[in-house]
């Protein structure tokens, strides 16, 4: 049962209460549910459109988190901290970029310990989520 309204999808995370095991594909998305936390991936041609290999460390982590992610063309690019309930919490980016590969290092110590995921979205339409847990 998705918490997020469907005409926010666009906008946050997609979230489920429920527990899933497996994934579901198809020629134009994946969806992996895994730890409540619903991931999409769009897909061309059977392959996911998810070039910019986005990784985010330490995890757990206690202030700093460290975000790298490559886009292979200028692009308008969104990078956002969400809490579970899928409120944007902190903006990291939101600018257009020219191809390259990219670091961030954000202090992230003003919230509370729990769990938040990190949304990369860029203007092809691909987006990256990655689950990060606060001590």
């Amino acid at each position: 049962m998705a918490k997020q309204p469907q005409n926010l999808w666009e906008e946050s995370p997609l979230y489920t209460s429920l527990k899933f095991a497996g994934t579901t594909e198809s020629k134009d998305l994946t969806i992996t549910p895994t730890n409540g936390i619903l991931q999409v991936l769009k897909m061309e041609g059977g392959k996911i459109l998810n070039g910019n290999n986005m990784e985010v460390y330490p995890n757990p982590y206690q202030d700093e988190v460290t975000i790298t992610f490559k886009v292979e063309e200028t692009t308008n690019a969104t990078l956002s901290v969400y809490d579970v309930v899928g409120r944007k919490l902190v903006t990291i980016l939101d600018t257009q970029i020219p191809d390259g590969v990219y670091k961030y290092t954000e202090n992230l110590g003003q919230l509370e310990p729990g769990v938040y995921v990190v949304k990369l979205n860029v203007e092809n339409g691909v987006t990256s989520f990655k689950k990060i847990v606060k001590q």
